[in-house]
């Protein structure tokens, strides 16, 4: 039996927030490591990675449109 429309909602408000809580952390980790560390590699390899997230998000944005405009 495929999954209704409500529960794949359901679902995708877990990944959306498990993705911003990712983002959130990520955003913690720049701010540490932009005191502590003077290496602009590794804050380069945190911006890489918070524009990976930002773009998941979109994508779960996009699907959670979708799903909503379908009934």
């Amino acid at each position: 039996m495929p999954l209704t429309n409500e529960e794949k909602l359901s679902i995708l408000e877990q990944h959306m927030k498990k993705v911003d809580y990712e983002i959130y952390g990520l955003e913690l980790d720049v701010l540490e490591a932009e005191v502590a560390l003077s290496d602009s590699a590794i804050l380069t390899l945190l911006a890489d990675r918070l524009a990976i997230l930002e773009s998941q998000k979109l994508t779960l944005l996009n699907e959670k449109t979708k799903l909503t405009t379908q009934g």
